[in-house]
């Protein structure tokens, strides 16, 4: 955004040119905000985004696992009933992104008392001093696989994908290195701290919805939980995310990417209040991306692949068809353990082209769940068939 030039002896013309300013950048906020309890602009690294950089699938196997996931909202300063706490790359903004005094000393007196907590990011924080990790930076190697070493409940011999250069180094002794880089410097530690646990891994899409997807992220994930999860609830940090919606506008606005539309709008705010110039050619900030129009197909494929590599395909292919049946039951108004033939009249008087791919979708899902262990391929392309199918209903005429 370009600076308001303030010439001295304006025209009375300049409420004319700061008005439409000011205008505009309301409506941008008010049009973002609108859409902005369906999450749909949520930054990196949120439990909100299902697209690759976001954290949905995460929480939702999480959740599939009852480990009553909860998304923290407010500040960190209140963690009672958690036993596994996922801080994920905070984001940076002119109104959050900043740990508090009270919350590292809330965090640091949690895990001393038995929580786990998992860091990740490639930003250091205040929680990275507290916790005496530091995070290095590397120009000279590419961001690539890490490979798990040692005898650890979190997989040894496994690999893990990643797109950071840094590693970590370890100030505290005692901390017990997970993974390491191709220069075998550590990018992934656990240290003892009271009765608890610190995690910290130097990478911050390790457990995003593309990279679960990918190598061994999905065990790595899967260990986290099991070894943690219980007997609390597991906690997924939004609140540096900026969601704040419910405590204040600025967390809220900070949410939606919006503090560039709202520096314009004080801004513009200000000089007419002064009534002293006019404005020039300043643009608003232009909402975010909706994550909807880029699919979700990173989550459908991370939450698969979580479930293949824990050896449960065949739940994945049952979980895939009894939503495809609910879907088609509430959309074409189908009785209860309807037919396969009903379903191709329904989508054939509908104008559905694909009108008889329930008839084939059906034969396969009879095929899969008659065997052991489906294999993975074949399980992500029934997932990916029935979605396509799904999305197909939904767009049928009424």
């Amino acid at each position: 955004m370009r600076a308001l030039a303030v010439p001295r002896g304006a025209s009375a013309g300049w409420p004319g040119t700061l008005l439409p300013l000011l205008g505009v950048g309301l409506v941008v906020a008010v049009l973002v905000l609108a859409g902005g309890g369906r999450g749909t602009h949520a930054p990196p690294y949120s439990t909100l985004r299902a697209d690759g950089v976001g954290l949905r699938a995460a929480f939702d196997y999480a959740q599939l696992m009852g480990l009553g996931p909860r998304r923290l909202e407010r500040d960190l300063t209140v963690l009672d009933g958690l036993s596994l706490l996922f801080v994920v790359e905070p984001a940076s903004g002119l109104f959050f992104g900043t740990f508090g005094g009270g919350e590292v000393r809330a965090i640091t007196d949690w895990v001393a008392r038995g929580g786990t907590l998992v860091l990740c990011g490639t930003t250091t924080t205040e929680l990275h001093g507290a916790f005496e990790v530091g995070l290095a930076s590397s120009r000279t190697t590419a961001g690539g696989p890490a490979r798990m070493v040692g005898l650890h409940r979190y997989g040894e011999g496994m690999h893990l994908a990643r797109d950071a250069t840094g590693y970590l180094e370890a100030h505290r002794p005692g901390a017990v290195v997970l993974a390491v880089d191709e220069a075998d410097r550590p990018v992934a530690l656990v240290q003892r701290h009271g009765r608890g646990r610190v995690v910290t891994v130097a990478d911050a899409g390790i457990l995003a919805n593309e990279r679960l997807a990918q190598a061994d992220n999905a065990v790595f994930l899967d260990r986290l939980l099991w070894a943690h999860g219980a007997p609390g609830e597991v906690g997924f940090d939004e609140y540096h995310h900026g969601a704040r919606s419910h405590r204040n506008v600025m967390g809220l606005l900070g949410r939606h990417g919006l503090e560039a539309a709202l520096a314009q709008i004080l801004l513009a705010a200000a000089v007419l209040a002064r009534a002293t110039g006019g404005a020039s050619g300043a643009r608003p900030a232009p909402p975010p991306p909706d994550e909807a129009a880029s699919g979700v197909g990173g989550y459908l494929e991370a939450m698969a692949r979580i479930y293949a590599k824990a050896g449960a395909t065949r739940r994945v292919v049952e979980v895939a068809h009894e939503e495809l049946r609910r879907e088609l039951a509430s959309r074409l108004r189908l009785p209860p353990g309807f037919a396969t033939s009903e379903v191709a009249v329904r989508l054939r008087q509908r104008g559905v082209a694909n009108w008889n791919g329930y008839t084939a979708l059906e034969g396969r899902f009879q095929r899969l769940v008659g065997q052991a262990r489906p294999g993975e391929d074949s399980m992500l392309h029934f997932v990916r068939e029935a979605a396509r199918l799904r999305a197909q209903v939904r767009g049928a005429r009424a």
